[in-house]
């Protein structure tokens, strides 16, 4: 995968669909973006992910999104009411849709 500075719009797409799948199959959002970081700082992409991983570790899931420029601070705010309902069909859905806006 390309560095987190340099996704398109296709690649934040699938970024944003592989978190909705897992996140659909009942696994916390917080814990599929940290496997996700993991994942990149072990690529060696550390000076790239830092940013996320701080914004996960101290503000929650959609900190994250916004730290990976995968959202907007108006759509975390969004995100986060979602997160709080503790509803992972609608947090799927909702990065399903998002993932196709940004697709375009």
């Amino acid at each position: 995968m390309a560095r987190n500075n340099d996704l398109d719009g296709a690649g934040k797409a699938r970024l944003l669909r592989a978190l909705a799948f897992e996140i659909h199959r009942k696994r916390p959002g917080d814990e599929v973006l940290r496997e996700y970081v993991d994942e990149q700082y072990a690529l060696g992409r550390r000076r790239e992910i830092r940013a996320a991983d701080e914004a996960l570790s101290e503000r929650g899931f959609a900190a994250g999104l916004v730290a990976l420029d995968l959202i907007g601070a108006e759509t975390a705010v969004v995100l986060t009411a979602v997160t709080d309902a503790k509803d992972h069909r609608t947090l799927a859905a909702a990065l399903n849709g998002l993932a196709d806006f940004v697709a375009g």
